[in-house]
C-alpha cells in the first residue's frame, strides 16, 4: 500500500503533508512555522486526528528534520493535540514520533517538553551530525 496524502499545505515559508499508509499517519514539516502558519497547522492536526479516527492508527510519525523554526503559537497547536490523544479513550489513543534533526537546538529544548506530557505515547528521534 503506498502512502495516500490527506491534507497538504504550501506556503512561501511553510510547507505540510499528511500522510496515511496503513496503520500509520506520517506529518512532514519544512520551513519555517511562523505565525502564518499556526491556522495551517492547527488544521491539519485537526484532520489528522479526524483521520486516526476513521481508520484504526498505531503511530503519527511528525518528521521536524526540515523544520528551521517554531512560534509558540505552532507549539500551542502541537500541545492541545498531544493533550487530546493522551486524553481519548484507549482505543482512540495512538503512538506520536517526532524525528528531529540535531543541528536545530530549539527542537531537542522543545520536542523533550512535550515529550514530557506522555512519556507513554510520545517519543523523539534524534538525527545526530558529526563534525568532519
Amino acid at each position: 500500500m503506498s502512502a495516500v496524502s490527506f491534507y497538504k499545505v504550501a506556503d512561501t515559508s511553510f510547507c505540510a503533508e499528511a500522510l496515511l499508509d496503513g496503520r500509520r499517519i506520517t506529518v512532514n514539516l519544512s520551513g519555517s512555522a511562523d505565525a502564518n502558519a499556526a491556522a495551517h497547522l492547527q488544521l491539519m492536526l485537526a484532520r489528522t486526528q479526524l483521520q486516526a479516527r476513521r481508520q484504526p492508527t498505531e503511530e503519527v510519525v511528525v518528521d521536524f528534520r526540515r523544520l528551521e523554526f517554531m512560534v509558540s503559537s505552532c507549539f500551542k497547536n502541537l500541545l492541545s493535540w498531544i493533550n487530546g490523544v493522551r486524553d481519548a479513550k484507549g482505543e482512540e489513543q495512538y503512538r506520536i514520533r517526532f524525528l528531529s534533526d540535531s543541528k536545530y537546538l530549539w527542537q531537542r529544548r522543545s520536542l523533550r517538553s512535550l515529550q514530557a506530557l506522555s512519556n507513554e505515547l510520545v517519543s523523539i528521534e534524534f538525527e545526530i551530525h558529526f563534525a568532519e
